[in-house]
């Protein structure tokens, strides 16, 4: 199968979707592609730059091969072959040194940047793949073990670039970490364990994982970058294919189907977390896909039903109907438009209430009209037989069962219940 890199200029960095039609300017802006006839089929893992030296480095992981490009020529100059399924890699211009990640021997090897002769070969556990530098402790860290490893943990190895010696190792419960990221101060690391969905908060002076933030209806969590002046965390996953944002700090993740709402509302309030869009049933989320949720609910019933509490109201809200002034002073625009405020108003007395209606001899009929709440007269209808009547109401839902009982006990019969669409009064 013929391979080709393709190279593609950064006109705006772009984190999702947009229709190519839709687009009058291209954020990636295709440049050339350079020939790699040499390679089978497989995919490419990772890139390392050398930006002193105008090349870029390339993981043909299943090819066992690191090709080598001209960045000024735009085209590949060597093939590095002495590296066994390279995953990631690490370019020092001052040492000039290419560090090599090789996941099927479990090797860490150290290659001359100028005649990639292998200068140093440091053991790993199998598997090892992501790594993530430090530059003011030059420090690498590298994943391994793990599933590949037939481990039930994994490992990130720490080396010294500078001594090229292995310093410590951060024992993880996951068999398959991912990427990870490191910030600036280089004290907190956040690593991708995609075998249980979720972002690994390591202290990297304890050696320890510190915290561990959920990522929700999310699941493939491979890629991630850091935004360390903004305090954001990017993830990017594959079911469904979407970039998550964390804030850096707490990771906590509040579902809601307000999302713009409970943002401005947790900016007032100084609380940092990161807001996700909920597709429904909301209170269910907590605490297995959400810390906290952002519900809209008239009577709190589904939210006491999930033992959650309310702690606090972001607003309160009430049904208006507005109307253009100009509209208004038309007849039969205003006409319309009170026509439907009739009808929505209707709805709106409806709710909660309930008809009632039963037969009963005229004989009992104040023994079941003291029954029925006094707030309006029922109608009373006679009936074929002149010795009995039908009486018909509205009432509040609530009351029906505590009622019901008694009209019976009052000698009602054909007691019927239904529902009301609306209620024009």
């Amino acid at each position: 199968m013929k391979r080709c890199l393709a190279f593609l200029i950064v006109a705006v960095v772009s984190f999702f979707s947009i229709a190519a039609s839709a687009q009058k300017n291209a954020p990636l802006r295709l440049l050339q592609t350079i020939p790699m006839p040499d390679l089978k089929s497989g995919d490419f893992d990772h890139f390392a730059l050398d930006l002193p030296g105008n090349r870029l480095f390339l993981t043909a992981e299943t090819n066992n091969a690191v090709e080598v490009f001209d960045l000024r020529a735009n085209k590949l100059i060597h093939t590095i072959r002495d590296v066994n399924t390279p995953h990631s890699m690490l370019y020092l211009p001052a040492a000039k040194q290419l560090w090599v990640v090789c996941g099927g021997d479990g090797t860490l090897k150290v290659l001359d940047g100028s005649t990639f002769a292998v200068i140093d070969t440091m053991k790993l556990a199998l598997d090892a793949d992501s790594s993530v530098y430090d530059p003011a402790k030059h420090l690498l860290y590298v994943v391994n073990g793990g599933e590949g490893a037939k481990a039930e943990f994994s490992l990130i190895s720490i080396f010294d670039t500078g001594t090229r010696k292995h310093v410590g190792d951060i024992k993880v419960d996951s068999t398959n970490i991912e990427a990870m990221a490191l910030e600036k101060n280089g004290r907190k690391l956040f690593a991708n364990i995609r075998d249980k969905n979720l972002v690994g908060v390591i202290d990297t002076e304890k050696k320890m994982v510190t915290a561990t933030w959920p990522l929700g209806e999310v699941h493939g969590n491979t890629p991630m970058a850091l935004d360390d002046a903004n305090r954001r965390l990017f993830v990017a996953t594959r079911k469904p294919a979407k970039l998550v944002a964390l804030d850096s700090e707490s990771g906590k993740i509040i579902a809601t189907e307000v999302v713009k709402t409970t943002e401005k509302y947790l900016a007032r309030h100084g609380v940092k977390a990161r807001v996700e869009f909920s597709w429904g049933a909301t209170e269910v989320k907590v605490p297995r896909l959400a810390d906290a949720i952002v519900e809209v609910t008239e009577t709190g019933a589904s939210l006491r039903a999930n033992r959650l509490r309310i702690v606090d109201t972001v607003l309160e809200s009430a049904t208006v109907f507005i109307m253009n002034r100009a509209a208004a002073a038309t007849p039969w625009k205003r006409e319309k438009a009170e026509n439907l405020i009739l009808m929505l108003q209707g709805a709106i007395d409806a709710t909660n209430k309930v008809g009632l209606m039963l037969n009963v001899r005229r004989e009992h009929l104040d023994a079941v009209l003291a029954v029925l709440p006094a707030l309006k007269n029922p109608t009373i209808s006679p009936l074929s037989d002149p010795d009995w009547v039908a009486v018909n109401t509205i009432i509040e839902e609530a009351v029906v069962r505590q009622i019901l009982p008694k009209l019976k006990a009052a000698k009602a019969q054909g007691i019927v219940e239904y529902p009301l669409n609306k209620i024009v009064l």
